[in-house]
């Protein structure tokens, strides 16, 4: 016996010795466990991770330790991470759909006209500086939106209105699209002909009520609207603008977003910024930049609000961000009907809105416009000077 408790005494010996010679001469750091057990070595701490424990950064150097230059890879090529591409497809998540209803927005009052057509004619000339912008797009207006939403290939879709009957239009659009599987079907259903079908649908997608309203709308405007979108049509074939119904990937697209629940409505009132900034709070919770804001001609009739103002100023915006809008500025300036067309960097756009004074629109595109392309009826509006005086 007392010779197998000397060879258990060597072996133990030895074991000590190969350890204090592997860990440099010094014995492995230990700690001090509350329930009197022996310790590991904090290097040998188990971990719940495949993952080894990743050094703290922080931590003092050890003493006498000789770092260890790696050894140079030849043509190494740092790899970068490519953004993970949102599928349009699929509906948004249910994290996304609980923040987008915190956006409530505002009551609305009755209003004396209805917009259920756009009388833009050339925002096709936008297409090249918003194409695929990616990330999520606001717009006022009737379908115009459609049209300048895909083809900045957004994955969001928001559309924000002063007037009920026009995000009825909207509605209606849904049920539409929702239908169809190509523009003409659209056109189609559009008749007056084939209102009771239309509210039939309707009735399947949403309450009675709104489905009566999409009733009525296409009742009494179907065929004006009917008629713009032919106008459109035959445009596009004159001269070769394209517009959501006259494409037919951009007519896919726009279906994609509609089926997938990712073109949203909301009631608001620019001038109050209300909605605005309830929406400008739920995309930055959504970590979704606004890529594209649209105004219309809506800035010629107001001057710019301080509620407004914040509400641009809160704006997730990044540096790609653009605003698009159409500005009444004499026959010398337009194309079509009657607008000039414009691009802003949002950056410049959230800038004059810090801006003192008492201005809208027209009187920041008069101080300073930038033509595109060399013509007299599309420009970009740059940042203010540094010494820039508006009015107060």
């Amino acid at each position: 016996m007392k010779l197998v408790f000397r060879n258990k005494q060597l072996l133990l010996t030895l074991v000590t010795l190969f350890a204090f010679v592997a860990c440099n001469g010094k014995e492995p750091a230990r700690t001090v466990k509350s329930d009197g057990s022996k310790p590991l070595p904090t290097d040998m701490t188990a971990t719940n991770s495949m993952n080894p424990t990743p050094a703290d950064p922080m931590a003092a150097p050890t003493r006498d330790a000789t770092p260890l230059e790696a050894a140079p890879v030849k043509d190494a090529t740092p790899v970068a991470t490519a953004p993970v591409e949102t599928d349009r497809s699929k509906p948004l998540t249910d994290k996304q759909e609980e923040i987008l209803k915190s956006v409530t927005g505002e009551k609305l009052g009755v209003t004396k006209e209805h917009y259920y057509t756009s009388n833009e004619t050339r925002y096709d000339l936008w297409y090249p500086q918003i194409d695929n912008l990616g990330g999520a797009y606001m717009g006022v207006g009737p379908d115009q939106s459609y049209s300048l939403a895909v083809a900045a290939n957004v994955e969001l879709v928001i559309l924000m209105d002063y007037d009920v009957e026009v995000l009825a239009l909207h509605k209606m659009y849904f049920v539409l699209v929702k239908e169809c599987e190509t523009p003409q079907c659209v056109i189609e259903l559009l008749e007056r002909k084939n209102t009771n079908a239309v509210y039939e649908k309707a009735k399947a997608m949403f309450d009675e009520p709104t489905a009566r309203f999409i009733k009525a709308i296409h009742k009494g405007s179907g065929t004006h609207i009917l008629k713009n979108h032919r106008a459109r049509i035959k445009q596009g074939l004159d001269k070769g603008g394209k517009f959501w119904l006259t494409d037919e990937t951009m007519y896919k697209r726009w279906r994609t977003l509609v089926l997938a629940g990712r073109v949203r409505l909301f009631p608001g009132d620019l001038t109050k910024g209300v909605t605005m900034t309830q929406i400008a709070g739920a995309l930055k919770q959504m970590n979704i930049p606004l890529r594209v804001l649209y105004f219309s001609n809506a800035e010629e009739f107001w001057r710019y609000p301080q509620a407004f103002r914040d509400a641009i100023i809160a704006m997730p915006f990044d540096d790609k961000s653009v605003v698009l809008r159409s500005i009444t500025l004499g026959e010398e300036f337009k194309i079509g009907w009657l607008f000039h067309y414009t691009i802003q960097n949002a950056a410049d756009f959230v800038a004059w809105m810090k801006v003192p004074g008492s201005f809208s629109i027209k009187g920041i595109a008069r101080l300073k416009r930038d033509p595109i392309d060399g013509t007299k009826y599309y420009s970009r509006i740059p940042a203010p000077a540094a010494d820039v005086k508006m009015p107060r």
